[in-house]
């Protein structure tokens, strides 16, 4: 069975930080209580909040699935990836589809059996560091998602927070992640499904010939 990895861990935590650091940042200066620590105590701390976090987001973002525009976004189905709008996909998809499927599976019930039979062979290292990095990507996405209301509101309240001239870089850095991160994570996604295939058709193919 694959074993959680540093990417698993990555992709959470690392949002985690960076919310954790933006909070660190906004939060009025006498409301943070790490300031009053020692180093130690404040480092382990900030870890602490920033897996809480980082842990938080990843369950939000399944929560948000539900919503349309941000599945159809971050979370097309594979059906959709399968598609002809996805050649390099929908190869792979044929060629096991054609080969392998008797049954005639449809594309989801068919990739959630390639992916755990990879799991359980221990075969899918790559598949899950493709998909280790969308999980990251949907994560800052999601962040930059609950920030862009924040930021707009704190400029609104003005000098006690930033002024108008870093409130107006914040809400364009935001709008720069919100643009462009969903082609780059759905990207991702495309070569996990790619990958998982791809590997699931090779291993099918390797254990027919050993027959």
């Amino acid at each position: 069975m694959d074993k959680f990895s540093l990417y698993d861990f990555m992709s959470f935590f690392l949002p985690g930080v960076l919310a954790a650091f933006v909070g660190y940042q906004v939060i009025p200066e006498g409301v943070v209580v790490f300031k009053s620590l020692n180093e130690l105590t404040d480092g382990l701390l900030f870890l602490m909040v920033a897996l809480t976090l980082g842990l938080g987001i990843h369950r939000l973002t399944f929560g948000l699935l539900h919503l349309k525009w941000y599945k159809k976004w971050l979370y097309p189905s594979i059906e959709t990836l399968v598609s002809d709008k996805y050649p390099d996909v929908s190869k792979k998809f044929n060629e096991l589809n054609e080969r392998f499927n008797q049954q005639k599976r449809s594309p989801d019930d068919l990739f959630d059996e390639a992916y755990y039979y990879l799991e359980y062979h221990d075969k899918i290292t790559t598949a899950k560091a493709f998909q280790s990095m969308y999980f990251f990507l949907r994560n800052v996405f999601t962040i930059a998602l609950v920030l862009l209301p924040l930021v707009l509101l704190l400029t609104l309240w003005g000098e006690f927070f930033f002024d108008w001239t870093h409130g107006f870089y914040y809400t364009l850095g935001v709008l720069v992640l919100l643009c462009g991160l969903p082609n780059i994570t759905v990207f991702y996604r495309l070569k996990m499904v790619e990958r998982v295939f791809f590997s699931y058709y090779v291993a099918l193919a390797h254990a027919e010939n050993k027959k």
